[in-house]
């Protein structure tokens, strides 16, 4: 889960505060077209709860098997403890034996 993204629409750095006024006035329309800010990541992210009055807006990794390098300081915590967990989950399923 990343707060900022780099906009494709509109060649520009992008926060999540700025979603929800984007996407209703018209401004954004593609949900799909942002990217990592940080150079050596620059994984695709999909803005995400655009239209949600309860949840606030923000971006996520596009593909579930394109995550953000390790080293990427867009990364929240949040991201980080999935990672971990999904490194953890497949480690467990190759060491399962029947």
């Amino acid at each position: 889960m990343s707060e900022r993204a780099f906009s494709t629409q509109l060649n520009r750095k992008v926060t999540a505060t700025e979603l929800h006024f984007l996407f209703q006035s018209g401004i954004l329309t593609d949900i799909h077209k942002f990217y990592c800010l940080d150079p050596a990541c620059r994984v695709p992210l999909t803005a995400k709860a655009v239209n949600s009055s309860k949840i606030p807006a923000y971006f996520a990794i596009s593909h579930r098997d394109s995550p953000h390098i390790s080293t990427c300081f867009e990364t929240g915590i949040t991201e980080q403890k999935i990672r971990f967990n999904l490194k953890k989950e497949r480690k467990n399923k190759s060491t399962f034996t029947v």
